[in-house]
This record gives structure tokens, C-alpha cells and sequence, in this order.
């Protein structure tokens, strides 16, 4: 796995924090710990990154929901073996995540949509990976093209994806994948190479709504972009947008990286910000989510 993909990885975790329905606090810090660890694989050391993992574990109580050891798992399986190695010392831990999930399911609020999307996805990903890295005789995946795109860059284009967003892509970004678990797209620039995830979140997701961006700035449809760019790790050297518009009825929350074939860790900040803005002026919610997992691909709004 190349390093930026890791750092998108921990970025995604970082993000992807959702109120659990019986213990918010409790889970939301040992989601947080797979993303730490995450850094800390990049950063640090794997010894410091199984630490991270193994103090997570700690945090358990004995009169905890089970399924919570799904995500000590789920850490210490994405830190098990050094950057670049599947399968091996990860089995284990893939094979654990499934048995604690299919033991002790967690429990889902119906009207909880994003914890809903959250645990259709980890149990997805631990069921691929098993597949993928620990079944005798199966092969690795082909390495994806890192020049792919589902959607090329088109002007003027405006897409509409199954979480029921409408947006105009911006200036030079296409489409490269559609999130299997939400619908979500990210949007890659070619030239440039960054990209940028646009994720739908309700009004009631706790985390969305506690980040504080230091930089604000109210579009003409009346949507405020709220923005930051930062050091991902301090002392890491490496910065990166991240950003919350905040519409009548959802939040979308935007993500940044730098893609495959880019010479920076670092992403560039006015292409960042210029397509933040271009999103921002744009998106609203055109319905409701037409899917929580086995989502399909999104598509061009005939002008």
C-alpha cells in the first residue's frame, strides 16, 4: 500500500465517526484509535501502532456491548504487518471482526443513517479482505490504473450520486469511485492529481457538527462552507483541506488527498480550496438516499 493511500485510509477513518446508538463516546474513541494507528504505522513505528490499538482495548469495560471488540479488531488488523503486506498476521484479526459482528451484531436506530452506513461498511471490508488475502489458492487483486476514472472531467457537468446530492463537478475533476456503502463520490483532478471525497451526513451526526473549522465563508444559495487547511500529523509535513458545507437539511463533509501518481504528500491548496468553493456554490439535497450498502454508482443530470 503506498504511503498516500495510508493516509487517505486514516483520514477516511478519522472522519467517518458516527454517534453509536449505546455507548457514542466509548465507540466514537476506539473508531478514532484505528485512524491514530493508522498514523502512527506512517509516522511512527508498527510497535507504536499496535500500542495505540491494544490501549483502545483497555477502554472496554466488562459490562461493554461485545460487538465493541469488533473495532480492536478492525485496528489491529490495518497495523498487524509493515505498509504494502496483506493477508499473513492480519487473518486473524479479519477472521475475529466477523465473528464478533455475526455474535453480537451492534444495534441500528433505522433513522440513524450514518451509523447505519458505518456498520454496513466495516463488516463489507472485513468480509472482502478475508476473501481477498486469507482464502487458499485466491490471488491478490490487480493493482487498480491509478489514471482510472468513472467519469471523466467534463465542463459544466453535474452529477447526481444515490445519496441524493446534486452538484456541479468542479473545474478539471471527474469522478474516480463511487463508495460501495453510501453512494458517496470522490472526485479526482487529473491533472493535478487531488482528490476530493464529498460525503453526505445528517444534521444530527454529532461529530460533523463539534468540528470546528476556523475559516467560514457563506455561499450565494445562502450554504456555508466552513474550512481548514492543516498539518494531517503535527510534525508529519504533510497538509491537507478538510471542510463541512452546511445546508437546510445535511451537512456535506469534504475530504482531501493527493492521488496516485502525485510528487506531494501535500495537497495543493488553492486546487483544494477552488473545488471546496465550486461544490459548496452548488450542492443540495435532491431526495432521499437511495441506498445504505450495495450502493450503485452515481451519474450525469441531463442539462
Amino acid at each position: 500500500m503506498h504511503i498516500r493511500d495510508l493516509i487517505g485510509w486514516a483520514a477516511l477513518c478519522l472522519l467517518a465517526v458516527d454517534a453509536a446508538a449505546d455507548e457514542p463516546d466509548l465507540e466514537q474513541e476506539l473508531r478514532m484509535a484505528t485512524g491514530k494507528a493508522v498514523a502512527a504505522v506512517i509516522f511512527d513505528s508498527q510497535a507504536a501502532a499496535v500500542a495505540i490499538c491494544e490501549d483502545a482495548r483497555k477502554l472496554i469495560r466488562p459490562d461493554s456491548p461485545a460487538y465493541l471488540g469488533f473495532h480492536i479488531e478492525r485496528c489491529l488488523a490495518a497495523v498487524a504487518e509493515l505498509p504494502g503486506v496483506n493477508g499473513g498476521e492480519r487473518c486473524p484479526h479479519y477472521r475475529a471482526e466477523i465473528a464478533i459482528w455475526q455474535a453480537s451484531p451492534p444495534p441500528v436506530d433505522p433513522s440513524q443513517e450514518d451509523a447505519a452506513i458505518a456498520e454496513a461498511r466495516f463488516l463489507r471490508e472485513a468480509k472482502a479482505d478475508l476473501a481477498k488475502y486469507c482464502s487458499p489458492g485466491t490471488e491478490p487483486p490487480p493493482p487498480r490504473d491509478p489514471n482510472a476514472m468513472l467519469i471523466q472531467p467534463l465542463a459544466g457537468g453535474v452529477l447526481e450520486t444515490q445519496e441524493g446530492l446534486v452538484y456541479s463537478l468542479p473545474s478539471g475533476f471527474g469522478v474516480s469511485r463511487f463508495d460501495p456503502d453510501s453512494g458517496a463520490a470522490d472526485l479526482r483532478d487529473p491533472n493535478s492529481d487531488v482528490v476530493i471525497s464529498v460525503t453526505r451526513k445528517g444534521r444530527s451526526d454529532r461529530f460533523t457538527s463539534s468540528s470546528d473549522y476556523p475559516q467560514r465563508e457563506t455561499m450565494p444559495s445562502g450554504a456555508v462552507l466552513a474550512w481548514e487547511y492543516t498539518e494531517f500529523v503535527p510534525g508529519s509535513g504533510v497538509y491537507v483541506l478538510f471542510g463541512r458545507v452546511t445546508l437546510p437539511d445535511a451537512y456535506v463533509v469534504l475530504g482531501s488527498a493527493t492521488g496516485p501518481t502525485s510528487t506531494s504528500h501535500s495537497v495543493d491548496k488553492a486546487v483544494g480550496l477552488q473545488a471546496f468553493r465550486a461544490i459548496a456554490a452548488t450542492v443540495r439535497v435532491a431526495g432521499p438516499r437511495r441506498c445504505i450498502g450495495e450502493c450503485g454508482p452515481g451519474a450525469l443530470k441531463a442539462q
